[in-house]
């Protein structure tokens, strides 16, 4: 049965922690400076293209592109794609404190661009497709509100 809840892509010190908690999909990677560099490329193509009014199929192959660097020999995205009851949050992670180059080419990535099987994600209405930003670890705060006469 499909399952929901967020996906997870944490930039960590040691390198990708990609998580799917509701259906137990776990894997942790190495992130190197291959990886950086071609974070940074995807990046400057992304913003080269994001003005160009004929660039539909360029940025189709841009999403194709992140979709398998992600997904990874061990189907990472695939595997999610097969368990999730949409929408699909995914959140893109880094440490709060964390300023280093690894961590600004992570956030600039044009995550809203993954495709897979020749279709944006954003465009399925299948899958829903949320990506997140985040830095810092999700903090719940407790409101509380104090309605009695002074």
């Amino acid at each position: 049965m499909p399952k929901n809840g967020p996906a997870t892509v944490t930039l960590a010190s040691h390198g990708l922690e990609l998580r799917y908690r509701p259906a137990d999909i776990r894997k942790d990677r190495p992130f190197n400076d291959t990886d950086l560099a071609q974070l940074q490329t995807w990046a400057k193509q992304y913003r080269q293209l994001a003005g160009q009014k004929s660039a539909a199929i360029d940025l189709l192959q841009l999403g194709q592109q992140l979709f398998d660097w992600l997904n990874g020999a061990d189907k990472f995205l695939t595997r999610i794609l097969e368990n999730i009851q949409p929408p699909l949050l995914m959140e893109f992670r880094i440490a709060k404190q964390d300023d280093s180059p690894k961590a600004r080419a992570f956030l600039d990535t044009p995550w809203e661009l993954l495709a897979s099987d020749g279709r944006h994600w954003a465009l399925r209405d299948d899958i829903i497709f949320n990506p997140i930003r985040r830095i810092g670890k999700v903090v719940t705060h407790s409101l509380l509100w104090d309605c009695s006469p002074f």
